[in-house]
């Protein structure tokens, strides 16, 4: 993530701010009680595709559980492709001003082949 670049142009780096990550369950369990029908999150680009066509298969499992916690909680996810954070190495080749941008956003986005999954 840029914020752990050296001359970043951000103060000080998130670190874990709130630990959704791992406390996904709890908070996924008090939206419903709240009474909240959908939950909108993030499918972290950065985490899925850390190198450039080498997909986690860890970081799907994780995502496969919070769309799990969500069904079981009656909860309607609402996915969200991008938001703010880009892979080191998307933007290391010059981010969206990049000719190929678009078409490795669509590669993340209509999922990862058998293959390329490790």
């Amino acid at each position: 993530m840029l914020e752990h670049l050296p001359k970043s142009i951000f103060k000080e780096p998130s670190d874990d701010a709130c630990d959704h990550y791992h406390l996904y369950p709890q908070d996924i369990e008090m939206l419903a009680s709240l009474g909240f029908n959908t939950y909108r999150f993030s499918l972290e680009w950065t985490r899925i595709e850390p190198e450039e066509g080498s997909f986690s298969r860890a970081q799907l499992e994780h995502y496969r559980r919070m769309l799990a916690a969500c069904r079981q909680h009656n909860l309607t996810p609402m996915l969200t492709y991008s938001h703010l954070s880009l892979p080191r190495w998307f933007a290391m080749q010059g981010g969206w001003e990049q000719k190929a941008a678009a078409d490795r956003f669509a590669r993340f986005a209509s999922g990862p082949r058998a293959t390329s999954v490790t």
